[in-house]
């Protein structure tokens, strides 16, 4: 009987020193395995988080580009306005200049209604962009 006890706790011993490890098995170090288990969580959940933020990023750029694209086109339609106000056109310049206008805003209005993995770039109906989630302002 305690040569049997003896014999597992040798066994346990050498595994120990032979692994070069305090800890074998779980039951060796339950406290530390719950630590350690806690860590591996977090790292997950950080993980996740920077995969977030990175899809966010992506997003935002995305809306950036866009954005500087609608800006262009408001500044020419600001442009064809002026000349369009111009007494020295003629009415085939002006039709030109009011087809190109109209043109401009229905790319402005595409390119507002865009989205990003079936998120809205523009209209967000009450959300919230975080990077983490996506949520209703109260």
């Amino acid at each position: 009987m305690h040569l049997d006890a003896n014999s597992k706790r040798m066994a346990v011993s050498l595994a120990r020193l032979s692994s070069g490890s305090k800890i074998v098995q779980p039951q060796d170090d339950a406290a530390g395995l719950a630590q350690s288990m806690k860590l591996d969580t977090k790292i997950t959940r950080l993980d996740a988080s920077i995969s977030n933020n990175s899809n966010f990023r992506s997003m935002l750029q995305t809306q950036d580009g866009l954005a500087q694209k609608i800006q262009s086109a408001l500044l020419r339609m600001n442009e064809l306005a002026v000349l369009y106000q111009d007494i020295s056109k003629s009415d085939d310049d002006k039709a030109a200049y009011e087809l190109e206008f109209n043109e401009l805003d229905a790319g402005i209005f595409d390119m507002a209604g865009k989205m990003y993995n079936r998120v809205d770039l523009f209209f967000t109906k009450g959300k919230v962009f975080t990077g983490d989630a996506l949520f209703k302002r109260p």
